[in-house]
Parts: C-alpha cells; sequence; structure tokens
C-alpha cells in the first residue's frame, strides 16, 4: 500500500460519507420521498471491497448500497433524483429493480433503500 493509494482510500471515506450526510438532511427536512438506509458509519467496507475490484466487475447492493456504489464510480448526479423519487436514466421502470448508473459502471440494487 502506497501513501497515494491510503490517500486515494480516504478520499472515497470522505465522499461516501458526505453525500450520506446530504441524503439525512434530505431525509430530515422531509424532502426525500422515500426510505434511506445510511451507510453512515460502512464507508470504509464500500472503499475496501470496491477497490478491489476490476472497473468491469459487477456489484449487486442490497441494503445500505449507496456507499459501494459511490466507491465503485458512481455519480452523485444520477444518484440524488432517487431520494426525491424522480425518474432518471439511473433508474429503471422494470419492477422493483433499480439501477444508479450506466452500465459501464456494473452496479445493480435490486431494491429502493
Amino acid at each position: 500500500m502506497t501513501e497515494a493509494w491510503l490517500l486515494e482510500q480516504w478520499t472515497v471515506m470522505v465522499r461516501i460519507r458526505s453525500v450520506e450526510e446530504a441524503v439525512a438532511e434530505l431525509v430530515d427536512g422531509g424532502e426525500a420521498r422515500c426510505p434511506c438506509h445510511l451507510c453512515i458509519g460502512q464507508e470504509a467496507v464500500a472503499a475496501g471491497v470496491c477497490a478491489a475490484l476490476e472497473q468491469s466487475d459487477t456489484v449487486w447492493g442490497g441494503h445500505r448500497s449507496h456507499g459501494h456504489y459511490l466507491a465503485k464510480g458512481g455519480s452523485i448526479e444520477l444518484l440524488f433524483p432517487k431520494f426525491w423519487a424522480r425518474p432518471t436514466v439511473a433508474r429503471e421502470a422494470a419492477g422493483a429493480r433499480c439501477t444508479f448508473s450506466p452500465p459501464s459502471k456494473a452496479f445493480w440494487e435490486p431494491f429502493p433503500s
């Protein structure tokens, strides 16, 4: 592990925490229109797992998987409309299955969380 790699992982963890805190503010302010299960305190798990993956590896997220999505390089701009229940290219209309990223990010989440 190099110092640069460690700094990169720390940056990923801070990005995840910042986004999750912003989501918590949406929930507290009544602006979020869906249930949100935050991954605050679990940022290192997402950063570590995704650091071991190749870009082409597919991740199947479940409960509290926003951090994994972000650690894999997912777009914040595609993530946030989910909380307002707005349709975006990030969400499929096929039953409960949805994805938060273009296929190149290879991330699927089976249920809104």
